[in-house]
């Protein structure tokens, strides 16, 4: 294994909007593409199929680059993280959490009017299946779907419609990915300063 031995740190803005949305030229973020090349193995850990259309927010623009070896780069990005000095956990927590954005993005809701429903489990039953959030893949639809807010000192479910849980969906996406990028960036530095 390499070890630092210098770099640059640079700074960049990083469109969350990109997450969920990308015009027919732009591509989502790179990782996603790389990690259903299975050139790191993560159809166990991480639940991914070998089709990024399979994951309909990250696959709404461009999802192929020529000048992109999207295999050879996620190498590359693994290896990266061992020479930062990232555990194999701590490794396998930011391939989770970014699948978990791939998987959110599958949550599909049908109804008419004021009430949504799910059109099929299958997606919260591979998130709850990630992050154990419930007692079934109902149960994340659920929080979409019924979420509780806090009127004075009591607590209320509102129903929602498709459109209010398909942004709320793509909001907890984007946060997500957003706060998670956020950590990983403090880790790089941190790594970069006191290596070990």
């Amino acid at each position: 294994m390499g070890k630092m031995a210098g770099g640059d740190i640079e700074v960049y803005l990083l469109e969350k909007s990109r997450v969920t949305y990308q015009s027919p030229c732009e591509r989502s973020y790179h990782i996603f593409y790389f990690m259903i090349t299975h050139e790191v193995d993560l159809h166990e850990s991480c639940l991914l199929s070998d089709n990024i259309y399979d994951y309909p927010l990250m696959s709404m623009g461009k999802v192929k680059v020529e000048s992109i070896d999207d295999a050879e780069e996620m190498q590359i990005m693994d290896e990266a993280f061992d020479i930062l000095g990232f555990s194999h956990d701590e490794k396998y927590d930011v391939y989770r959490v970014s699948s978990f954005c791939m998987h959110m993005s599958r949550l599909e809701f049908q109804g008419m009017g004021e009430v949504a429903s799910p059109k099929n489990l299958d997606a919260g039953e591979s998130c709850n299946q990630m992050c154990n959030f419930g007692d079934s893949g109902e149960a994340i639809y659920d929080a979409f779907i019924n979420p509780k807010y806090k009127v004075g000192t009591e607590w209320v479910n509102k129903t929602q419609n498709v459109n209010a849980v398909t942004v709320g969906t793509g909001s907890i996406i984007k946060n997500v990915s957003g706060v998670s990028l956020d950590i990983l960036s403090t880790c790089v530095m941190q790594l970069s300063v006191d290596p070990y």
